[in-house]
């Protein structure tokens, strides 16, 4: 475990808490565009009867911030073990400034991915606050 540990820190990743997995620099390039193509939609049943997904609706600004201070989380059983999934979420394009496109996908607890082709499908989150509609 130290030695695990050790590794991430070199890569320039946090430890992990019980609340939040482990996170590391995403390595992605600047991003020059960003389009949200859907959102306010759930993945899953929304047992909350409080949840209304169909308010989950950031703007272009937003999900640029949000993606701008996105980390990339390791494993998907680190972001499982310790963030609370929401059913509600957005999703889009992006463009890097080297020219790469990819895709995003967004929830509403800050949770989220970016898939470039070539490249592993990345799981992101992040500790900001990002104010509504996302959940602080």
């Amino acid at each position: 475990m130290v030695i695990l540990s050790l590794l991430m820190a070199a890569a320039g990743c946090t430890a992990g808490t019980e609340l939040t997995p482990p996170l590391c620099p995403t390595g992605l390039p600047a991003i020059r565009s960003v389009a949200v193509t859907r959102s306010g939609y759930a993945v899953g049943p929304v047992t909350d009867p409080s949840m209304r997904c169909s308010t989950f609706r950031p703007t272009v600004a937003q999900v640029r911030a949000y993606l701008t201070r996105a980390k990339r989380v390791p494993d998907f059983q680190s972001a499982d073990a310790t963030i609370d999934m929401v059913p509600c979420r957005a999703r889009g394009t992006i463009r890097f400034a080297d020219g790469r496109r990819g895709q995003w996908e967004v929830e509403q607890a800050r949770f989220g991915n970016v898939t470039v082709p070539g490249r592993p499908k990345m799981l992101l989150y992040t500790t900001a606050r990002l104010g509504r509609p996302f959940l602080d």
